[in-house]
């Protein structure tokens, strides 16, 4: 995780330096204009596994939501 906080406040591109030389996944960027196809992926971190998946929130159910923000919000 250091190496792409450190690469991305240094280059802005999370996957440009490795300061440990440990391999690590490529973190691929956020593509808002896929968002009408769903396609968009993500960084997932847990305890298991580090990778990139597609995007839960980039979905047909969550466009209800997303038109109707203002009437959603807290």
């Amino acid at each position: 995780m250091k190496d792409w906080y450190s690469s991305f406040a240094i280059a802005l591109d999370p996957n440009v330096h490795s300061f440990s030389g440990t391999p690590k996944p490529y973190w691929p960027q956020y593509d808002t204009s896929a968002m009408g196809n769903y396609s968009t992926n993500i960084m997932t971190v847990n305890y298991t596994q580090i990778g990139a998946t597609s995007d839960p929130d980039a979905a047909p159910r969550c466009d209800f939501f997303k038109g109707r923000s203002a009437e959603v919000r807290n």
